[in-house]
C-alpha cells in the first residue's frame, strides 16, 4: 500500500465503513485484533469489476500493440 500515515488510514477505513463498503471485526485478544472484509453489497457487484477490469487490460493492450506499429 506504500507510505500511508496511521491518521490517514484510519479516517478511510472508517469512512468505508460508514458507507457500508466494509465491515470490521474486533476480537477480545491481548494484542487487539482486527479484521476487515468487504460487505455482501461490494460482493454482489465482484463480476461487473471483474468484466471492467479485463476490457480494461485488453483495452491497454491493443493501444501498446498499435502505438508499437
Amino acid at each position: 500500500m506504500g507510505n500511508i500515515a496511521t491518521k490517514t488510514l484510519t479516517e478511510q477505513l472508517r469512512e468505508l465503513e460508514d458507507k457500508k463498503i466494509i465491515k470490521k471485526i474486533i476480537y477480545a485478544e491481548v494484542p487487539p485484533k482486527v479484521e476487515y472484509s468487504l460487505t455482501e453489497i461490494v460482493n454482489s457487484i465482484e463480476l461487473v469489476l471483474k468484466v471492467l477490469c479485463s476490457w480494461g487490460k485488453e483495452y491497454s493492450e491493443s493501444i501498446n500493440n498499435h502505438n508499437s506499429v
